[in-house]
C-alpha cells in the first residue's frame, strides 16, 4: 500500500510539473512580456495539469507497470518514458479531435510536416521529460521494491 501511494504521489507531481512547464511555454509564446506570461502560466497550470494527468494516464501506466515489474531505476528510462508519454498523449488528443471533427482536413494547419513533428516533440516531449524526471525523484529510484 505504501508503494502504491508513492507511485500515485509521484505521478500527480510529475503531471503538475509537466503541466507547469507546458503552461509556461505557451504563456511565453503568446505574451510579449515576462510578467504577463508568468501570470498567465500560473493561472492555467492547475487546470492544465489535471488535463495532462488524464491524457498521460494510459501511456504512463504502461511505463510505470513495466518499470515496477522490471525494477527499472534509471533516470534515463524515466525521462525518456516521460517524453514518450507526452508525445503519445498528444497523439491520443489529436486522434480524439480528428474523430470528433470527422475529418483530418486542415488538422496540420498548413505547416510543413517536419516543423510540426519538431514542435510536437518540443512542446509535449519536453514537459514529459521533466515530468518523468520528477517521477523518478519521487517513486522511480525505488522501483520494484
Amino acid at each position: 500500500m505504501r508503494r502504491f501511494l508513492k507511485i500515485v504521489v509521484g505521478y500527480l507531481a510529475a503531471s503538475l510539473v509537466a503541466g507547469f512547464v507546458y503552461s509556461i511555454a505557451l504563456a511565453f509564446k503568446f505574451s510579449s512580456g515576462v510578467g504577463q506570461g508568468s501570470r498567465l502560466a500560473l493561472a492555467g497550470t492547475a487546470l492544465f495539469s489535471v488535463y495532462v494527468a488524464f491524457l498521460a494516464l494510459l501511456p504512463g501506466i504502461g511505463g510505470i507497470m513495466y518499470a515496477e515489474r522490471a525494477g527499472a531505476r534509471s533516470v534515463v528510462f524515466y525521462a525518456a518514458g516521460g517524453a514518450l508519454a507526452g508525445i503519445v498523449s498528444y497523439g491520443l488528443y489529436a486522434l480524439i479531435l480528428v474523430a470528433s471533427a470527422g475529418t483530418a482536413k486542415d488538422f496540420l494547419g498548413g505547416s510543413p510536416l517536419t516543423l510540426l513533428a519538431t514542435s510536437i516533440v518540443l512542446l509535449f516531449g519536453g514537459p514529459g521529460l521533466i515530468g518523468g524526471f520528477v517521477y523518478w525523484l519521487i517513486a522511480g529510484r525505488s522501483a520494484g521494491r
